[in-house]
């Protein structure tokens, strides 16, 4: 997409107000590098998926999500299979957790918003490893 085009679209004011909403600066790092780039119809399909959330929040419920914590570095050391340490274990653990809480949210109100079934069916808690890594 050519840089007028963006322009026109305003679309560095878009970037900055979703950067605003990013909980990581993982997020925040990608979501300042987003370029449009998909078709409408899968616009479309996003937006179907988008809209019960907004439905959601405007109802007064937002999701159990907390601070998140930053595990690509995590992620990339296990990826070359070094030991986490306490403290890396310790980000795990509060990631797994708010992963439970997340899975409980979406199941108490999915049945009211169509997206937190889709959400629901992607988390996955892991009960057994939260209970060995606490």
């Amino acid at each position: 997409m050519n840089a007028k085009l963006l322009d026109k679209l305003e679309w560095s004011l878009l970037l900055k107000h979703l950067v605003s909403f990013c909980k990581t600066k993982e997020g925040q790092s990608k979501a300042s590098a987003l370029l449009p780039d998909r078709k409408r119809a899968e616009v479309e399909e996003r937006w179907e998926l988008v809209e019960p959330l907004r439905q959601l929040v405007q109802q007064g419920y937002t999701p159990p999500l907390g601070e998140l914590p930053e595990i690509a570095k995590i992620v990339r050391a296990t990826s070359i299979g070094q030991t986490l340490d306490g403290e890396q274990l310790k980000v795990i653990l509060l990631l797994l957790e708010m992963t439970s809480r997340c899975f409980i949210f979406a199941k108490d109100f999915k049945d009211n918003f169509s997206t937190l079934s889709f959400v629901q069916s992607r988390l996955r808690p892991l009960p057994d490893l939260v209970k060995a890594i606490g």
